[in-house]
């Protein structure tokens, strides 16, 4: 006997109509395999883009797995860095914008909301394509000297 959440599912409303089975049918599997695709393509950008400029430029093959892993370390940083830089701001949406909304500062409130909700991811996403692009761009010319200088080398 089923219970909880699957029980609820199965009984059909307007947001979730009653099914038969519960399989997801072709054009599901295809709609969810197709976003799954494409959210995998997205995360690898960076590498897809970091392994393009390391094997267009003239770079020694060994130091092209270490540019490559490099570019990748740099850019999950910022986006990382971006996404800390929204933390005060959704605390705020967390504590502070309910109050303001029951005093009356409703423009505050609801900006707050908003910005807390689709600053962040849109700030995120912009920082990760940025990034994935500037930072292999940068960092190709002074590579093989980077890793001479880290390796102890003249």
């Amino acid at each position: 006997m089923r219970t909880g959440l699957c029980q609820a599912s199965n009984a059909g409303s307007t947001f979730f109509p009653a099914r038969d089975n519960a399989s997801l049918d072709t054009i599901s599997l295809l709609v969810v395999g197709l976003g799954a695709l494409a959210l995998m393509l997205v995360v690898a950008l960076p590498a897809w883009v970091a392994w393009f400029i390391a094997c267009r430029s003239r770079m020694p093959v060994e130091a092209r797995r270490s540019f490559i892993l490099a570019c990748l370390l740099l850019t999950f940083g910022f986006v990382t860095l971006a996404g800390g830089l929204f933390l005060p701001l959704d605390l705020a949406a967390i504590y502070l914008a309910p109050q303001w909304s029951v005093d009356g500062h409703m423009r505050t409130a609801n900006a707050i909301l908003v910005l807390a909700e689709y600053g962040s991811d849109i700030a995120c996403l912009a920082t990760g394509l940025l990034a994935s692009i500037i930072v292999p761009l940068k960092l190709r010319c002074a590579w093989p000297r980077i890793l001479v200088a880290a390796r102890g080398g003249k």
